[in-house]
């Protein structure tokens, strides 16, 4: 486990929504559907259905096409349990269970890479909410990756390419689309199925304890993503640990995690479709503006409520009055003046270019 070396300042995330799922519990950042999206009438997007292993291809294209079949339309149950106390005298929390729809989407689909848009839908369909969620980046033997430091900060860091090698990186984003971690891993393929396994990673506390808790900062854990016939499950491993602990006693307690995403075509999803479809060129924008952000510097502190309102509210509101269709790069100027202002101690200048593996 990699201890830290000195305190880092904490920075607030400002305020969130009171229901908190997903990747350990981002908050949602509902964006206003725009007038006629209600009713739009689109075509199913294709769903790759149940994962089945296949012995042709290469390494690595069974592996993308592995992380392809967490696409699709399910009904997902969220799961976590503080198992074991490992700090005297502390007692193990309640077990928090969440269900859900969530729709996840191809955004990117290349050799040695994938992005997948995840969609939150709650409600039935006469009043359902679409929420911008989550999003996953996969890219295969990268030789970066941005580890979170604990209380707001990430660095930037090379890896060897001996230790790169046939490993896939799966960066994890909140739905402000700012940083939130990432982590190498291996696909493994046995018979029908297939799982990837995270090296031990440090994540920010989940959205369902943010506003809940101040006794641990980072949860140290490691993630494992295994198909199955009817979807896929998110494992987690976690460690609750505080950093400003001096008692020696660092690490609060263990929990599991357990997030099952079980494909589904009874639901109606035409609303986070077209949700999606009219928000998608928009929210490229905020991705390339972040890109941009976090390639520029080494070490990165943020406040992602910058003046107070949290910037995925922010955000929702700009990509509101952009409307649709949207024209790609109209936005993109207050885009990164937004982000730009959630920077906190910026360097004057970038210390390297790291964009070509992000």
């Amino acid at each position: 486990m990699r201890w830290p070396t000195g305190a880092l300042p904490h920075l607030g995330w400002g305020a969130c929504f009171t229901l908190c799922v997903a990747c350990g519990g981002a908050a949602p950042a509902a964006v206003t559907p725009q007038p006629g999206e209600e009713t739009a009438s689109l075509s199913p997007a294709p769903d790759p259905g149940g994962y089945e292993a296949k012995d042709e291809g290469t390494q690595v294209e069974r592996d993308q096409a592995a992380i392809l079949a967490m696409a699709g339309t399910f009904k997902v149950h969220f799961s976590f349990k503080e198992t074991v106390a490992l700090r005297p005298g502390y007692e193990p929390k309640q077990e928090y269970t969440s269900d859900a729809l969530e729709l996840v989407e191809v955004v990117e689909n290349q050799p040695g890479r994938v992005v997948l848009q995840h969609i939150l839908i709650t409600g039935d369909d006469g009043s359902a909410m679409i929420i911008k969620h989550w999003r996953q980046d996969w890219r295969y033997e990268d030789t970066h990756v941005l580890s979170f430091r604990g209380k707001s900060t990430w660095e930037n860091e090379d890896m060897p390419a001996d230790h790169a090698k046939g490993t896939w990186t799966q960066a994890v984003f909140q739905v402000d689309d700012s940083p939130r971690y990432e982590s190498h891993g291996r696909w493994v393929h046995r018979g029908k199925t297939a799982y990837w396994e995270s090296e031990e990673t440090w994540r920010p506390l989940p959205r369902r304890e943010y506003t809940k808790r101040s006794d641990y900062h980072v949860i140290v854990g490691r993630n494992r993503h295994e198909l199955t016939p009817k979807g896929w499950v998110h494992f987690q491993d976690n460690y609750k640990l505080d950093l400003d602990d001096k008692a020696g006693d660092p690490i609060l307690v263990r929990e599991v995690g357990e997030n099952t995403y079980s494909r589904t075509s009874e639901a109606s999803f035409a609303k986070g479709r077209a949700f999606w479809q009219a928000h998608q060129a928009f929210f490229a924008d905020v991705r390339q503006a972040w890109s941009d952000i976090i390639s520029s510097q080494q070490i990165l502190r943020l406040d992602t409520a910058p003046g107070g309102a949290p910037l995925y509210m922010t955000l929702n509101k700009l990509a509101n009055e952009a409307g649709s269709p949207y024209a790609p790069g109209s936005r993109l100027p207050q885009i990164k003046q937004l982000l730009e202002s959630s920077v906190v101690d910026a360097p004057p200048s970038a210390t390297s270019d790291r964009s070509a593996s992000r």
